[in-house]
């Protein structure tokens, strides 16, 4: 017996032809890239959403040793205070432990909260600065090498306040900024 049957015209069936496996194929080639794409995006902007969580943090820490130390807030916003290297810790008077003046307890919130901007994000830096025409201050944290800056050679906001636009191949730029009083 054949496996060929014959149809009501009279034409032989030999089952599926090279060209309908290879359409075939090819349609599901491209349902896996597509789906490979999707599941690296995803994975890009869980750890982008993570590292701004950890930012958001950071700022609001600083925000508050910086509230609970209101008679240096000049210090705390001076540029001084934030090093763009990283702090080595152990020189500076623990104030965890020991009876630190505010200024003392200035340079120790600011090594702290690099220190954790350091850890907690990759290239993590932290900077505080007086808002463009506000009475406000702006805590700016950012990751990524980005410089958290704000003004017309800011990295972070621009001379309004407004976030940069991100780097290409990026979803977001990679600072947050807090604006406290």
């Amino acid at each position: 017996m054949s496996i060929m049957s014959r149809t009501s015209s009279g034409r032989q069936e030999a089952g599926f032809g090279l060209i309908e496996v290879l359409a075939a194929v090819l349609v599901l080639a491209v349902g896996v890239v597509g789906f490979a794409a999707l599941q690296m995006r995803a994975v890009q902007t869980s750890g982008d959403s993570y590292y701004r969580t950890q930012a958001m943090s950071i700022a609001q820490d600083l925000a508050e040793r910086a509230r609970s130390n209101s008679s240096q807030m000049a210090t705390y916003v001076a540029a001084a205070t934030w090093p763009t290297t990283a702090v080595d810790q152990t020189t500076l008077d623990d104030c965890m432990v020991g009876n630190c003046t505010p200024l003392q307890m200035t340079a120790f919130d600011a090594a702290s909260v690099r220190f954790n901007a350091e850890t907690l994000l990759p290239q993590g830096l932290v900077n505080m600065q007086a808002c463009a025409g506000s009475a406000l201050n702006c805590i700016f944290v950012s990751w990524d090498g980005l410089q958290p800056t704000a003004g017309l050679a800011g990295e972070c906001v621009d001379e309004n306040g407004f976030y940069r636009a991100a780097a290409p191949g990026r979803a977001a730029i990679s600072c947050v900024m807090l604006e406290v009083q």
